[in-house]
């Protein structure tokens, strides 16, 4: 199973993605990068602030976890030194969520964050790994690793499965192997929007 996206949904957003997956929904929005009041602005990189909403109002403490995992991928991913004084806002809405939200949410940011044109050291893919394909036994849960596109590194990962550290590795090993797929999405999107563009002027 692959994610559904599309660029360019909002347009008083400087980019904007939806993302389908499973049957999750995710869209996110990117303002900036703009300006930000003398005492909250940083010297050396932008300010990454992001909000994590559900359509329902519910999920509190997965919406904590989210935030936490979107920020330390994005600052991660982002060049946020290349716009000191500034800050950027990610604002990520889930309305409709299952097992595959992480998922989808980590790709609609990748894809709005390509749509802004901000600066990025690489892109980066989430890709969900069912920890049954890993062993033998029937296990619940999932893993999902973050990996850059470029040269296939972990940035970050998530397991709400029991697994082994060999079996870890190999879903990393399935993940990367996932990626060139994810990879051409991201550039399939990206030429439909610009086609759409082209169309419009």
């Amino acid at each position: 199973m692959l994610p559904v996206c599309e660029l360019g949904v909002l347009q008083q957003a400087d980019g904007s993605a939806t993302c389908e997956y499973g049957t999750s929904s995710v869209l996110c929005a990117i303002y900036g990068p703009c300006g930000v009041r003398a005492n909250k602005e940083l010297q050396d990189r932008a300010v990454l602030d992001v909000t994590v909403q559900c359509a329902n109002g519910r999920h509190s403490n997965d919406v904590a976890y989210i935030k936490e995992i979107v920020t330390c991928v994005c600052e991660k991913s982002l060049c946020i030194t290349a716009h000191p004084h500034t800050a950027i806002s990610i604002a990520v809405m889930i309305r409709k969520m299952d097992q595959y939200h992480l998922t989808c949410v980590l790709t609609a940011c990748c894809m709005a964050m390509l749509d802004a044109g901000l600066p990025m050291a690489s892109t980066f893919a989430a890709v969900a790994i069912d920890p049954t394909t890993l062993t033998d036994q029937e296990i619940s849960g999932e893993v999902v690793y973050v990996l850059e596109c470029k040269n296939k590194q972990l940035l970050s990962s998530h397991c709400t499965a029991t697994v082994t550290e060999n079996q870890f590795l190999q879903g990393l090993t399935l993940a990367q192997d996932r990626l060139p797929e994810i990879d051409d999405i991201y550039r399939t999107t990206m030429i439909k929007k610009l086609s759409c563009l082209q169309k419009n002027t």
